[in-house]
């Protein structure tokens, strides 16, 4: 390039010409002083080559040969470190009769090119080895196997960088700018459950085109996501190493965090540049596709979305296991609601491996009631519940120290919407279904199956009421 940037196929070609005829060899109308005046204008690439002057910035045509031929004797003079330090070139006589001798072709061997990978690693290989399916989703989604950048799936070859010659990263970029997701993501899908407990990102490239900020090819800031029982969470005791650089092209991240059982991972964040998006060439997770004995599914009252009749718990096992009343503990964490043993009606199902809970809060022996308004925790003994091997329950939650698995819920009459608040959205689904059954809203306060009067005064006594967790 000497000095500037001439990279586009033209100016390469102009330029091994001119080392192959010499300066002299040039065409006069680039050095007679009545055409070009020997110079050369750089009109189109700012700060090149004075990163402190913007354009256009000038040269002349004598002072980029005389650099060329500078550049060429060192290359011929110095030795090749990587293949025989003693093979280097010299010089004889001056002037005209200066002569360089290059060393002989046939010692310089290329390096070879480097073979592609048979495929993945890490847990995605051993997924696909097992028979687990293995499925790629993002938030900018494409399958296209003719193209690495729009070819997702690229993203568990076994291709990590660019040093496997041909091969480019996946890239998010979106033409229209309102379809850019504020948030973009990459996830592997496992067909069953496994335990993760590492993620590897390898980014791409950053794609500057020629400014300042860049157009994107980053994240602003990352995280990871694993899906279990259907919705994300944050895995605990998360780390990342080393720490997200912008711009640092084809980084590779390693998150690693407490074993978590789930059936997706992903990394997610907020692109970044002025076109808003991210590259990647690799998403490599580490774990085990045996995760052992884990809680496999939570439903708080039915699985409603509503928070208003909380009246039973089931907790499904990923195995059969040996579970007691004493083995669990339900604690009201916002107004301290207490529960004796004989207030809990304790089922355990071993064909189903399902635990369901029901409770007598007004202590009349029926259950069935729902529980009062409060935040709650549920908590299970990860020590003393165990399966017929004698393996004890995996404790994957927020807190994985403790050996408690707990269970974060709440119950707030007026809650329709389960937001842990009651406001216009809830009202708003009252007078939806004002003077008539009262769906699933758990707004039916006296249980007669009609919402009226009497509900409305119960709703209204938690107006604007909140829980916080």
């Amino acid at each position: 390039m000497a000095g500037w940037d001439s990279d586009c196929n033209p100016a390469t070609a102009g330029g091994l010409i001119g080392i192959v005829h010499g300066f002299s060899g040039l065409p006069n109308d680039l050095v007679d002083p009545n055409i070009c005046s020997n110079v050369y204008k750089n009109a189109y690439r700012p700060y090149l080559p004075d990163p402190n002057l913007y354009r256009p910035q000038y040269d002349t045509i004598t002072n980029i040969a005389s650099r060329l031929v500078a550049l060429a004797e060192q290359n011929i003079l110095e030795p090749n470190n990587y293949l025989d330090p003693n093979n280097a070139g010299y010089v004889t006589g001056s002037g005209p009769t200066k002569t360089y001798h290059i060393p002989e072709p046939n010692t310089i061997m290329p390096e070879p090119e480097k073979p592609d990978p048979n495929g993945p690693s890490g847990l995605v290989a051993e997924a696909m080895a097992s028979g687990i399916t293995i499925t790629t989703s993002a938030a900018v989604e494409y399958h296209n196997p003719t193209s690495d950048p729009r070819n997702l799936d690229a993203i568990i070859n076994g291709i990590t960088d660019n040093s496997y010659n041909g091969h480019k990263a996946y890239y998010s970029y979106l033409w229209d700018p309102a379809q850019r997701p504020k948030l973009d993501w990459y996830q592997l899908n496992f067909s069953q459950p496994v335990k993760f407990e590492a993620l590897t990102f390898y980014e791409g490239d950053l794609r500057r085109r020629y400014i300042d900020p860049p157009k994107g090819g980053f994240f602003e800031e990352l995280t990871v996501e694993i899906r279990r029982d259907g919705r994300f969470i944050e895995p605990a005791n998360l780390s990342m190493a080393p720490q997200l650089d912008a711009f640092s092209i084809y980084q590779r991240i390693t998150f690693t965090f407490a074993p978590t059982v789930g059936d997706a991972i992903r990394i997610i964040g907020t692109p970044g540049g002025t076109q808003g998006f991210t590259t990647i060439m690799e998403l490599e997770a580490q774990g085990d596709i045996n995760p052992g004995l884990y809680i496999a599914s939570v439903e708080i009252a039915d699985g409603q979305v509503q928070r208003s009749n909380v009246d039973g718990v089931l907790v499904e096992f990923s195995r059969n296991v040996t579970v007691g009343l004493s083995d669990i503990q339900l604690l009201g964490t916002t107004n301290a609601t207490t529960f004796d043993a004989n207030r809990i009606n304790f089922t355990y199902d071993s064909l189903s491996f399902q635990l369901t809970l029901k409770f007598d809060t007004d202590n009349d022996g029926s259950f069935g009631d729902s529980l009062p308004d409060d935040t709650y925790q549920l908590k299970l003994d990860c020590s003393s519940i165990t399966d017929a091997n004698g393996q004890t329950l995996l404790d994957d939650d927020q807190n994985p120290s403790d050996s408690f698995y707990t269970i974060e819920f709440h119950r707030l009459f007026g809650d329709a919407d389960g937001s842990a608040a009651v406001d216009f959205t809830d009202f708003s689904l009252l007078a939806l279904y004002w003077l008539d059954a009262p769906a699933d809203t758990g707004l039916d306060s006296n249980a007669d199956n009609i919402l009226n009067l009497l509900d409305l005064a119960a709703f209204t006594e938690n107006w604007l009421a909140g829980l916080a967790y």
